[in-house]
């Protein structure tokens, strides 16, 4: 038993000292970086590893990434992560209105896949929030696209809420 918990400590220390280096080599980036698109998505990098490390950290620098606005696919992977990190910290009307932002940039590319796995969130924020009957619209609506195309892991999330 003492074994399998020394093994799991010395992993945990080594993924903690690999994502450290990352965090460290993203900022050293971030800091030469002169390009606001160059900067919003390192940002956003920083935000999605600190997902993982402090919440309110990687939110922060989730906002910062909004610097570059001309690129309809990275604001719509800023608006996800900000929706992400609402959720984590409970703020669901907060959550919900990112999401819906990443949906309607999805929406002008027709990415029903991308639009499909946001619905995912979003069923999960109004189950949260026990909003039962938009919870099975959402989702049921979810699923069947996800049937339809043979995708059974997000079929799976999606029954799994209902």
């Amino acid at each position: 038993m003492k074994g399998i918990l020394i093994i799991i400590i010395i992993g945990f220390s080594f993924s903690l000292k690999a994502q450290t280096t990352k965090v460290d080599s993203l900022y050293e980036l971030l800091v030469h970086s002169k390009s606001p698109y160059e900067k919003s998505k390192l940002h956003l990098q920083l935000a999605t590893l600190y997902e993982r490390i402090d919440l309110n950290q990687g939110k922060l620098y989730a906002y910062q990434a909004f610097l570059y606005k001309e690129n309809d696919s990275l604001l719509a992977e800023i608006n996800n992560q900000l929706g992400r990190f609402h959720f984590f910290t409970s703020q669901l009307d907060s959550a919900i209105y990112y999401f819906e932002e990443t949906k309607n940039i999805f929406k002008n590319t027709n990415d029903y896949n991308r639009l499909a796995i946001i619905d995912i969130s979003l069923g999960a924020i109004y189950l949260r929030q026990g909003n039962y009957e938009k919870t099975i619209e959402t989702l049921t609506k979810s699923a069947t696209y996800f049937d339809n195309n043979n995708d059974e892991l997000n079929a799976a999330k999606c029954y799994s809420n209902i």
